[in-house]
C-alpha cells in the first residue's frame, strides 16, 4: 500500500472536525492556534488529537503532519 492510500484511507476516517485539526497539525500550529481558528478550547483539540493518532496508527503530532503532508513517517 503506497502512503498515498494509507492517507487517504485513515484521513477518510476521520471526522470533519477532525481533519480540521490534521490541516492544523500539518500547518505547524499550535494547540492554541488551532484553538483559535477553529473556536474550540485547547484541551478539545488535545482530545481531538488523540483520537486522531489513534486513527492514524500514529504516536506523536509530527508523524500526523508528516503524514498529512503525504511522507511515510515510518519508512526504514
Amino acid at each position: 500500500m503506497t502512503v498515498r492510500e494509507r492517507l487517504g484511507r485513515e484521513y477518510s476516517s476521520l471526522t470533519p472536525r477532525e481533519q480540521d485539526v490534521t490541516v492544523g497539525i500539518a500547518k505547524g500550529l499550535t494547540n492554541r492556534e488551532i484553538a483559535a481558528q477553529i473556536g474550540l478550547a485547547e484541551q478539545s483539540i488535545k482530545n481531538l488529537n488523540c483520537a486522531i493518532m489513534r486513527k492514524m496508527k500514529v504516536t506523536n503530532r509530527v508523524q500526523v503532519a508528516l503524514l498529512a503532508r503525504g511522507i511515510n513517517p515510518k519508512s526504514d
